[in-house]
């Protein structure tokens, strides 16, 4: 039972491990952005699935791992809170239910999906940003969302989020 437990904790928190995610690798979408964004999540097997959710660092003080570059290439990163707050602002976003979640269409006429998790009851809901949250660095920031509006906030890094990478153009 030991065994199993601290396997799953492993799986849980895999941000800095080396073992493979399942899931397919990202498209690269031009949404008219700074950067190129992927058409899934890290550990999704299509575009509509919501994936992995993995913790940005298992301790407060650890160096965050860029799970995208171990994932995907060293092309793909965890977005800034700068790229993040971009793609609110910038693209339009239309809430859908089926599936559930939203349609963010870039000034090139491009889409993306980002799924919603609807279980805020384990907090797993969100999506990393690479970026410490200051004037705290012991948390990190994430975009959120629910049925009215994108936003972004801060939680401690041991949480659990969901990661779309992007990349350079």
């Amino acid at each position: 039972m030991k065994k199993l437990l601290l396997l799953f904790t492993i799986i849980l928190f895999c941000s800095c491990s080396t073992m493979r995610l399942v899931g397919k690798k990202g498209e690269a979408v031009d949404l008219g952005l700074s950067v190129l964004w992927a058409d899934r999540n890290i550990g999704a097997e299509k575009p509509t699935d919501c994936g992995r959710s993995l913790a940005w660092s298992k301790k407060s003080n650890k160096k965050h791992c860029d799970v995208p570059s171990r994932m995907w290439g060293k092309e793909w990163h965890t977005p800034t809170e700068e790229q993040i707050n971009e793609i609110i602002s910038r693209c339009k976003w239309t809430w859908q239910e089926n599936p559930r979640g939203y349609m963010v269409e870039g000034s090139t006429g491009n889409r993306i999906f980002f799924p919603f998790r609807d279980d805020e009851k384990i907090q797993i809901f969100g999506y990393w940003s690479a970026t410490r949250f200051l004037p705290n660095p012991q948390f990190c920031v994430y975009m959120y969302f629910n049925e009215k509006y994108p936003d972004t906030s801060y939680t401690p890094p041991f949480a659990v989020k969901y990661v779309r990478p992007v990349k350079a153009k």
